[in-house]
């Protein structure tokens, strides 16, 4: 005797395919229940098994059964595979071309109940979005062995085998053409509240002529999360270098569309600068992917438009740029933050350069410290008004600096501190609180100068609520215990907050 799970092993098909093979009239009934639940004599199941009945009338035999799908996808050669599904070319028979146009086939293993549900609510989803950038499903069902299978034009190859053709300078109109399609496809599921949840080249495939589409709606991401443990090789459902830091820290359902707007900005900088990992070359699709790939969700783009209107500035700032001296550019900026009531347009025209700058290139970093400490009062206001994550992203770059570098003069140093200063008070920012600390401290001890320690020292005595404190407690963090001990001495210690007094006593 055996239940369900004896008989789908003896079968070798799954317990859902047990379930639609005993409603058939030729199918064993079972001899009795046990705990309510039906048991069959195994020597009868596998007695019809043997008889030829398990093969309905009118349906293909042997080599060609094993090779149909849902009497309509005849499988040809297997092209890919991987932890979860084997792809196959196949023939859709329902076509009516003389020479019917191949399909891609996935068919996916080994899926429990919740999953299989979840994939088949997602696919009827999808078979619902009509988008020339969305991948079309054309069909889907369940094999003879009851695995899940759906079906898929066939495309040429995915943006993994020609990502070459999009990387450099020479190649950002075509790199601008490729984003557009992958936006237009995005937008289209988000407007429909699907978000695609695994972004990447792979999932990025390529039909004529040069049409770009998207597959893979996180179906990858779902299937391996509930039938696998995460492992180091993430294999069968991409890597986290794609993903977004509060995707693989919640899952794949607590995401937004900025999750999504995270993976953009990863492929934009693998086609731009020819790899992963690689460093953004200094120009305006620096900033772009550095705040399409922000860490918080909320520092980056509100959608796909904004990422896309952001990205085709940038482009076009690059193509029709003059070529122009770095000194030059600086200078040219340092005079107009120096005019009073510096314009909302050369205010956002500087920030638009300042974030080009690498602050690691000695020359690059020298013409940010240069020009940013010359923002007044009022024009750091106006910038934080309207674009606060830009200002903060420049500030950090800035403060970094600051904070490594040993050649500033004295009264250089007493300007950098004072801006830092006022920075705090037009922002009360707690981040840049925490940059300007840890800047600042290191500021003061490698050039001996008071003024920048009796500005950090007024700084944390100014200090009382509890974020602004953990702010001023990260930032120390950021610094080496010599520089701390020579910013605060035991008399301005006892001045501080308590908070604050015992975590730089720690730190001591």
């Amino acid at each position: 005797m055996g239940g369900v799970n004896e008989v789908a092993e003896l079968l070798g098909v799954s317990r859902q395919r047990v379930a639609k093979l005993r409603v058939r009239a030729d199918f064993p009934e079972p001899i009795g229940n046990v705990s309510g639940r039906a048991v069959w004599d195994l020597g009868a199941v596998s007695a019809w098994n043997a008889s030829g009945s398990r093969q309905a009338p009118g349906r293909p035999t042997g080599e060609s059964r094993a090779r149909l799908l849902g009497g309509r996808f005849l499988l040809e050669e297997k092209i890919d595979g991987g932890g979860y599904a084997d792809v196959f070319r196949a023939i859709d028979r329902k076509q009516t071309d003389s020479v019917p146009q191949p399909v891609a086939v996935k068919i996916l293993r080994e899926l429990d109940d919740k999953t299989l549900r979840r994939m088949e609510r997602e696919l009827r989803l999808l078979s619902g979005i009509e988008h020339q950038n969305v991948m079309t499903i054309l069909g889907s069902g369940d094999t003879e062995d009851g695995e899940y299978f759906y079906v898929m034009p066939l495309a040429r190859g995915s943006l993994v085998q020609y990502a070459e053709e999009f990387e450099g300078l020479d190649n950002r109109s075509r790199l601008l053409d490729l984003m557009k399609q992958i936006c237009a496809g995005l937008e289209h599921i988000h407007q429909q509240g699907v978000l695609h949840r695994d972004l990447k080249p792979g999932n990025i495939l390529r039909f004529e002529p040069d049409r770009w589409v998207l597959a893979d709606f996180g179906l990858a991401v779902e299937v391996a999360r509930e039938t696998t443990t995460l492992t180091a090789t993430f294999d069968g459902f991409g890597t986290p270098w794609y993903t977004a830091p509060e995707q693989w820290a919640g899952g794949a359902r607590d995401v937004t569309e900025q999750a999504d707007i995270f993976s953009l900005g990863r492929i934009l900088q693998e086609l731009y600068t020819g790899g992963r990992g690689v460093s953004v070359p200094a120009g305006d699709l620096r900033r772009v992917i550095l705040r399409a790939t922000a860490e918080r969700p909320e520092e980056r783009h509100r959608d796909v438009n904004e990422f896309l209107t952001d990205l085709e500035r940038a482009v076009t700032s690059q193509s029709n740029a003059r070529w122009e001296p770095l000194e030059e550019t600086a200078e040219r900026h340092l005079q107009r933050l120096r005019f009073d009531n510096t314009s909302a347009e050369d205010l956002d025209e500087f920030l638009d350069w300042a974030l080009t700058l690498d602050p690691e290139d000695s020359e690059e970093g020298e013409a940010l410290t240069d020009t940013l400490p010359a923002l007044d009062y009022s024009s750091i206001v106006t910038l934080w008004t309207s674009r606060p994550m830009d200002l903060r992203d420049v500030f950090r770059a800035h403060s970094a600096r600051v904070g490594s570098s040993q050649t500033f003069d004295f009264g250089y140093c007493d300007i950098l501190a004072d801006f830092a200063r006022r920075m705090i008070a037009a922002t009360r920012d707690s981040e840049i609180l925490q940059y300007a600390i840890a800047s600042l401290v290191q500021l003061g001890h490698n050039h001996n100068r008071w003024h920048v320690k009796d500005v950090v020292t007024g700084l944390l005595q100014s200090l009382r609520g509890q974020n602004a404190i953990q702010a001023a407690i990260d930032g120390l963090h950021d610094t080496d215990t010599e520089a701390l001990a020579w910013t605060i001495n035991d008399f301005s210690l006892r001045s501080l907050a308590p908070a604050l007094r015992s975590a730089i006593r720690n730190l001591l």
